[in-house]
């Protein structure tokens, strides 16, 4: 046997054992049910680094803008539970929102402004009515009589508009 295939195949050993071990332990079962979207990070994080180092061009900033904000979405939901998505559903278009975002802020994109505005409205105001149909109208509720005692209370402007 070869130097080179004795040493790709302890390598392999090793690493099949290391694997197995870990299996044993349970490591797999915690990384499968709360840390996969680590993954979804590291992939999102991998474009932008990329994109940074000139080694892609700027619209791999719209697919990682996106998988970063999915990957912070998906720890929520694998951490508090995935009934979550059906009020969290406006993240997905705001992923896309914040990907464009990134391409007209680095990549000098003007035309990548508008459909990000856009995008980041629909879900702010698919993100409201989600939560005001969740059972949210409470919160709305305290945020306008907090927002209305600071209007009555708070240091008033003496200047004019």
């Amino acid at each position: 046997m070869s130097k080179n295939r004795r040493t790709a195949l302890g390598a392999a050993a090793v690493g099949a054992g290391i694997v197995l071990l870990l299996g044993q332990w349970g490591f797999f079962r915690y990384w499968g049910g709360k840390m996969w979207p680590m993954l979804v990070l590291i992939a999102g994080l991998a474009l932008h680094v990329l994109y940074f180092n000139r080694w892609l061009s700027a619209l791999a900033l719209v697919p990682g803008g996106m998988l970063l904000t999915y990957a912070m979405l998906f720890f929520y939901c694998a951490t508090f539970g995935w009934g979550a998505l059906g009020v969290l559903w406006p993240v997905f278009p705001f992923g896309a929102a914040v990907g464009l975002f990134e391409l007209y802020l680095f990549g000098r994109r003007r035309e990548a402004l508008a459909p990000a505005i856009v995008l980041a409205v629909v879900s702010a105001i698919g993100l409201a009515v989600s939560l005001l149909v969740a059972g949210g109208a409470t919160a709305v509720a305290l945020v306008l009589i907090a927002a209305g005692v600071y209007l009555l209370v708070g240091k008033r402007n003496t200047r004019a508009w």
